[in-house]
């Protein structure tokens, strides 16, 4: 029995092995092609144009991924709570799903307030005050969208919810129509 176990241990800590050994190929071959990639631009660019090339290059697939990951979370989140509206919030390009506990908290809070939806674009890549003060925004077109909607046509109750869905949808469109 103890040889059994002993055996069993040792076919679990192979198999770890192999796991750890192919997502560590997989890694290198990442890291390879990456090089290559590199190489080459080097030949035709030069190297400070290249190197900028794959930083940005580099940046904006970290973004993407990010943004993608943090989509299929909210989506999840909203399908247990609220399933009609995903795909509303399927549909949106630019744009995470809102999050709308502390807008409906303000809007019950406040009856009978118009409120403002304000989209900007242009500002892609700067994620904190720090992003902006470095200087990375001049130079930039950035656009701002602003809509004051009358306290008379927001609904009422869970009706809210789709409203501000679709609120969300309009600021979607705007972000993506940039491009």
């Amino acid at each position: 029995m103890i040889e059994d176990l002993e055996g069993l241990k040792r076919d679990v800590a192979e198999v770890k092995f192999l796991i750890h050994d192919l997502r560590v190929e997989s890694f290198i071959n990442e890291v390879i092609h990456y090089h290559v990639t590199v190489n080459t631009d080097l030949e035709v660019y030069n190297a400070s144009q290249a190197q900028a090339i794959h930083a940005e290059d580099v940046q904006e697939l970290k973004t993407r991924a990010l943004s993608q990951r943090k989509k299929q979370i909210a989506l999840q989140k909203l399908a247990q709570t609220h399933p009609e509206l995903v795909p509303l919030a399927e549909s949106f390009r630019s744009c995470l799903p809102p999050k709308p506990g502390g807008v409906l908290t303000l809007l019950d809070a406040a009856p009978g307030t118009d409120v403002l939806l304000i989209a900007h674009r242009g500002l892609e890549g700067l994620a904190e005050v720090t992003d902006l003060l470095s200087g990375s925004a001049v130079g930039k077109k950035i656009e701002v969208r602003v809509w004051r909607i009358d306290a008379a046509d927001i609904p009422e109750g869970e009706a809210r919810r789709r409203w501000l869905f679709d609120c969300w949808k309009r600021v979607d469109d705007f972000v993506y129509a940039a491009g």
